[in-house]
């Protein structure tokens, strides 16, 4: 008896295909194609003028007559915490100069950071503009945009929260609104960066 060879390959199993699955479709997500791909941004000013905010920088005797001169922000947030008065008495006073201001929409505000600080600094040095920017120093407007701002959106209408977690950060905003209100007085025009030391001509030889 001849046996023939057979040669041809098994037959596909009815669980398996024969056609190769299609290459995946590339992601056109800006965050990367991967589920959970982790994406960094950050939001920088776009104006030339940019105000900063911050009560390390003001006089806190300016802020009611129970405070004296040179608290830090630190000192400043413990009393309002610490003396319910004080902030019954103060809530109305910032109620209504906030008012006084008739803002209306939203503010954009941004973290005083060296990226902010850069990005500002190389802007107007391209521009041949003096690298500074406005420093309030009006401790009741520093309150009400920093009690008044959640993360980096300051609403006109937004209640007054004098907490911790908003006080004690430094913000800046480029909103010409704020920069008016701002050169209306209460503030100082301080350099972006502080000037390198100049190194004395003549040193003395050791």
């Amino acid at each position: 008896m001849n046996l023939l060879r057979n040669n041809n390959p098994p037959p596909a199993s009815s669980g398996s295909s024969s056609t190769p699955p299609p290459p995946p479709r590339p992601s056109s997500s800006p965050f990367g194609s991967r589920p959970g791909s982790r994406a960094e941004f950050s939001i920088l000013t776009t104006g030339e003028r940019l105000a900063r905010f911050d009560l390390n920088q003001v006089d806190s005797s300016q802020i009611d007559s129970a405070l004296t001169a040179g608290l830090s922000a630190e000192q400043i947030i413990n009393a309002l915490e610490t003396d319910r008065e004080l902030v019954k008495q103060l809530k109305p006073r910032l109620d209504a100069i906030w008012e006084s201001y008739q803002l209306k929409g939203a503010i954009l505000l941004y973290p005083w950071r060296d990226e902010l600080r850069s990005a500002v600094n190389g802007r107007l040095s391209a521009l041949k503009q003096p690298t500074t920017y406005l420093l309030i120093t009006d401790p009741l407007f520093v309150l009400n945009v920093l009690g008044r701002s959640r993360a980096s959106l300051l609403l006109a209408n937004a209640p007054l929260a004098l907490d911790r977690v908003f006080l004690s950060r430094s913000m800046a905003s480029d909103d010409p609104r704020l920069i008016l209100i701002a050169q209306a007085g209460g503030c100082v025009e301080s350099p972006i960066f502080e000037p390198a030391p100049e190194l004395e001509e003549n040193e003395e030889s050791s």
